[in-house]
């Protein structure tokens, strides 16, 4: 069975869905004329594609966008090869034709639509349903664990603190959360940038500081920053010397 046809309405070249997909993959733009809610909700998985709908869905019913060759106009040159689908292939027919009578020279209709697409198994792009980051307090011993399995140390005590003694990791970096200034505590009003700047999102940060409770801050302000994977060390610097866990110091050297 031919896979491409020629559509009764002149010019408009109609395509199965596998055949749409080899034009997109092969760098066709995809043209997308459901609604924008539609789009959102998920839509083919192009490189190149633009969402410009056809029609709106208005209380009082359907409504044809006016200014829908205009804006593909706007957007795409004539001569461009344009593969068009819709949800089930009928608005994407009425869209090429529309595109074909003002001049629009190379258009592929997709027949069946995104509803083809998803039931092929093709790919798709849907909004994330990833839920926020979340906190996981550890204890000292976990902490260490994940550490020496080479999960990065992220330090928040003071740059003071932290050259008097630290956490032996070997990825370590200190970004304090708090600085100690004459008049009181003051947040480092750069810290979530600074994290940003060393560590990506996706990283898995044991976070510390001397006791747990700056460390249990600063994680929360990274998870509603987007960071996906934060464990606090509960009991921070001071459970890990208790234990006896190796340390860092400063040369006693004489």
């Amino acid at each position: 069975m031919e896979n491409c046809q020629q559509s009764s309405t002149a010019e408009i070249v109609t395509v199965d869905v596998q055949k749409a997909k080899d034009l997109i993959h092969s760098g066709y733009p995809y043209l997308e004329v459901r609604t924008e809610e539609e789009f959102k909700k998920g839509h083919v998985g192009a490189e190149k594609i633009l969402n410009i709908p056809y029609m709106f869905f208005k209380p009082e019913g359907r409504m044809k966008n006016p200014k829908f060759v205009e804006e593909v106009s706007a957007a795409y040159n004539k001569d461009d090869h344009l593969v068009v689908g819709c949800q089930s292939g009928a608005r994407s027919l009425k869209a090429s034709t529309d595109l074909v009578n003002a001049g629009f020279k190379h258009v592929y209709n997709m027949d069946g639509g995104y509803a083809a697409w998803v039931e092929n198994g093709f790919s798709v792009k849907k909004p994330s349903t990833e839920m926020p980051g979340e906190i996981v307090t550890v204890d000292v011993h976990k902490a260490k664990d994940l550490i020496h399995s080479g999960y990065p140390y992220l330090e928040v005590r003071t740059e003071e603190e932290f050259k008097k003694g630290h956490v032996d990791a070997e990825k370590i970096v200190n970004i304090p959360y708090m600085f100690f200034k004459p008049e009181g505590r003051m947040k480092n009003p750069k810290f979530v940038e600074e994290v940003l700047a060393a560590c990506n999102k996706d990283d898995h940060l044991v976070v510390g500081c001397q006791s747990g409770a700056r460390s249990l801050k600063a994680s929360t302000d990274l998870v509603n920053a987007g960071f996906k994977h934060v464990y606090n060390m509960d009991g921070g610097y001071a459970a890990w010397v208790e234990n006896g866990f190796p340390v860092k110091k400063p040369s006693a050297a004489l």
